[in-house]
């Protein structure tokens, strides 16, 4: 579950909550691994060469570039401006404009003058909705399908936006960080702004470990009953052990929690059985 606030009512402490409903349970959250996404765009292509530039992208550069929103829609929304340094605010058709060239992002002989084409996963797939929720603010905003010259192309298939963006240099993509990474040399993995550290981090595993890569890397939680927790324990203790970090690397594809965050979880294990 990576919804921290799924059918939870109240907390002190952030981790053990009481359930809503007739009968109260009492819930236990646990973090057990870490999720997350890549921007990428070719490797040496216009993109990167632009990207590369302005040193990598920030939140408000990704939410201008995806959204369904204007200019104007943005500003109206709180959306830092200045992000986008070469739009001429004092033109009434550019502020209501959805259109998206790189030349847009930075005064610069690098960024050209070319559409920007987003591509991504298939609406409505869980990478889909993880870049939605983390980037767009507004509820009723959205990646935009259908108000561009370029839309957003959505794919089925991680290997259709691999050759998507193997075709055309102006493209910008998310991808799981795992596709990322099996394809990096084809690929430019963007750096994105950690706005809590006020510097630009480039997706490697242990920025996905530490989640320095923010806000594309996030928690993945589980909610446990505490009344259970005599028979879960010993299962979810495994989970948490080296040799189960192990076959989760193996197996799945989300990244393990670093050591000190392992320690954390199981003795809140303890706590809570105590």
């Amino acid at each position: 579950n990576n919804n921290n606030n799924a059918a939870l009512a109240t907390t002190t402490n952030g981790y053990q909550y009481t359930c809503e409903g007739e009968k109260q349970k009492k819930v236990l959250q646990l973090h057990v691994a870490i999720d997350a996404l890549a921007v990428v765009v070719q490797e040496g292509g216009a993109a990167a060469k632009c990207i590369e530039r302005l040193g990598g992208l920030t939140p408000d550069n990704l939410r201008w570039i995806f959204s369904s929103y204007s200019t104007q829609q943005l500003k109206d929304s709180g959306w830092d401006e200045t992000s986008v340094s070469n739009i001429n605010n004092n033109d009434p058709s550019a502020a209501s404009s959805h259109r998206r060239q790189w030349s847009q992002l930075l005064s610069d002989p690098a960024c050209l003058q070319n559409d920007i084409v987003m591509v991504g996963p298939r609406i409505s797939s869980d990478e889909y909705e993880f870049f939605q929720d983390v980037i767009l603010k507004e509820p009723d905003e959205y990646i935009d399908h259908n108000k561009r010259m370029v839309p957003y192309l959505g794919f089925d298939y991680t290997d259709e936006i691999l050759v998507a963006l193997e075709h055309d240099e102006f493209a910008i993509a998310f991808v799981h960080v795992n596709a990322y990474f099996q394809h990096a040399q084809a690929l430019y993995g963007v750096p994105i702004m950690n706005q809590a550290q006020n510097r630009y981090v480039s997706p490697l595993a242990r920025t996905i470990e530490d989640q320095t890569y923010a806000p594309l890397c996030r928690p993945i939680y589980m909610n446990i009953l505490e009344e259970s927790l005599e028979r879960t324990r010993p299962f979810v203790s495994f989970g948490l052990s080296q040799a189960g970090t192990e076959l989760v690397q193996q197996t799945t594809r989300f990244f393990p929690l670093p050591n000190r965050e392992r320690v954390v979880m199981l003795a809140r294990m303890v706590e809570s059985d105590s």
